[in-house]
């Protein structure tokens, strides 16, 4: 397994959420165990099937996982290839297990079978999820992990994608912090007053209460994961807003 922590409490002061790299490679197998945080994985490719009450449940590129706090799962990976998800702890915490493996903080082990009932991960693909339209029609928004359907609002997990030139009008969270994991693309935004060129591969982290804004430069479509924690603002996308 290997992984890179690119926004956690350390590099960002935010405890609200952290923002993981994963890497499976063949023949990897995460035991079961719980966090004292809900836990959210977006599939960049490869398989793995996730553990869990109710069963495995196939992971494929594309998908999204929510593993409600305190809920037991496990990760195996599967096919032939390396396995890349992006994970997210809401709040952050359990990442720090990563940096020092003796940091058991947020997270515990689990012994014996599964019973038949408890919280269970919830795993949705994005090709079924409908595309709402923003950005005056020159992007779009995917809910994957709509809280209206995994009944959880600790956390969000969606993607965006915009046209060249789209243009996301000036804005805040009142309450929730934002976190971009940006796939393809590049735009300039605008934090807290202070100009930022974002491209693929970058990470972007907005506390509560910051107002921002964004430009899609270049010619490439700009394509990206969004999460929210709490959650709430993605709601704003089912009216056709920014």
């Amino acid at each position: 397994v290997e992984v890179r922590v690119l926004a956690d409490l350390a590099n960002t002061g935010n405890a609200q959420a952290s923002l993981s790299l994963i890497s499976l490679s063949e023949g990897v197998e995460i035991p079961l165990h719980s966090h004292g945080s809900t836990m959210l994985l977006f599939v960049l490719s490869g398989t793995a099937s996730l553990l869990g009450v109710g069963g495995p449940q196939s992971l494929a590129p594309g998908s999204a996982a929510l593993v409600p706090q305190g809920a037991v799962h496990g990760l195996t990976h599967t096919g032939d290839s390396a396995t890349e998800l992006v994970q997210v702890y809401a709040p952050g915490g359990p990442e720090g297990f990563y940096k020092d493996q003796s940091h058991m903080e947020g997270t515990t082990l689990f012994e014996g079978a599964l019973g038949k009932k408890g919280p269970r991960p919830i795993v949705r693909a994005a090709s079924t999820t409908t595309p709402l339209p923003i950005m005056a029609g020159r992007g779009e928004a995917l809910l994957i992990l709509d809280p209206e359907q995994t009944k959880d609002a600790s956390a969000y997990l969606g993607a965006l994608r915009a046209q060249p030139g789209a243009v996301v009008p000036p804005h805040r969270h009142s309450d929730s912090s934002e976190y971009l994991f940006v796939l393809e693309g590049q735009t300039v935004m605008t934090i807290a007053g202070q100009e930022l060129h974002v491209q693929a591969g970058d990470v972007v982290q907005i506390p509560p209460g910051i107002e921002h804004s964004a430009r899609v430069t270049g010619e490439e479509a700009f394509k990206a994961i969004q999460l929210y924690a709490p959650a709430g603002p993605e709601q704003r996308f089912k009216g056709g807003s920014k």
